[in-house]
């Protein structure tokens, strides 16, 4: 699971702040890396839609401030920053498996989002203005019994029929599925859901399975942090309730799934 907060970008934060910024974190997250920073996506409505350039160029008059991650070797949680965004990520580990729950995540993550309101007051560097939120889920998902999985997505999601209106020729190889719907409050949009099937590698054991990716994003209310959390708490929902929207009953019962949360 991924709970992300984009803001407004803060100019004033630079990399060697980073480090005093550490010093609030390194007992839970002693270990630093630097990663490329990720480009900012906006959900946006009333514009028509245009195709996005294969190929973007920038002109920095300074090299970016990369994005950093706070972790602890084998541990399954993972804290990332950079001038825009603050983003926290649960990893599922396959030593220790269990899942804490959607709330307890929320805590853990508004805890280190308030940390890092007050150290940025405290340094005058600036405030977080949250602008898109996003909720993340990632499921791991194999069919029972399925020799080739990626020809069976019919048993996964009603999304998919697995079959063709005329004869083909050929052996089927492969598929991924994509769509997006709006997601509302009162008949207003203020985000989408993004729905994502895509074949994958289980890393355990080298076996076939099917990444289900579902994103809940969008702009909350106000540009508070107050605001950013309400919206977690919608996308949140919205994902559980798209899961069982794309995903077939008969996997439902596969799964054992009777209270309606993942």
């Amino acid at each position: 699971m991924v709970l992300s907060i984009q803001f407004a970008t803060l100019e004033n934060l630079k990399s060697v702040h980073v480090g005093l910024l550490w010093q609030r974190f390194r007992s839970a997250y002693p270990d630093v890396s630097e990663k490329a920073p990720i480009n900012a996506v906006f959900e946006t409505f009333g514009a028509p839609a245009q195709s996005r350039p294969a190929v973007q160029f920038e002109q920095f008059l300074s090299p970016p401030m990369p994005r950093y991650w706070f972790e602890k070797s084998g541990t399954p949680d993972l804290l990332q920053l950079q001038q825009d965004r603050i983003i926290h990520n649960w990893r599922k580990r396959e030593d220790d498996p269990t899942y804490p729950r959607y709330e307890t995540l929320r805590d853990r993550f508004r805890t280190e989002v308030d940390q890092f309101v007050a150290w940025l007051s405290e340094e005058q560097i600036g405030e977080v203005r949250p602008n898109q939120c996003e909720v993340t889920y990632v499921n791991i998902i194999q069919t029972p019994g399925a020799e080739k999985l990626h020809d069976r997505l019919e048993q996964i999601t009603p999304l998919w029929t697995g079959r063709l209106s005329e004869p083909l020729n050929a052996d089927f190889d492969d598929a991924q599925v994509r769509m997006r719907f709006r997601l509302k409050t009162d008949e207003k949009a203020i985000g989408r859901v993004h729905v994502t099937f895509l074949p994958a590698v289980r890393q355990a054991d080298l076996g076939e399975v099917i990444k289900l990716e579902i994103t809940a994003r969008g702009r909350p209310a106000t540009e508070s942090v107050n605001s950013a959390f309400d919206f977690f708490d919608i996308g949140r929902r919205a994902v559980v309730e798209t899961f069982a929207a794309v995903t077939t009953l008969s996997m439902h019962n596969f799964w054992e799934r009777t209270d309606g949360k993942r």
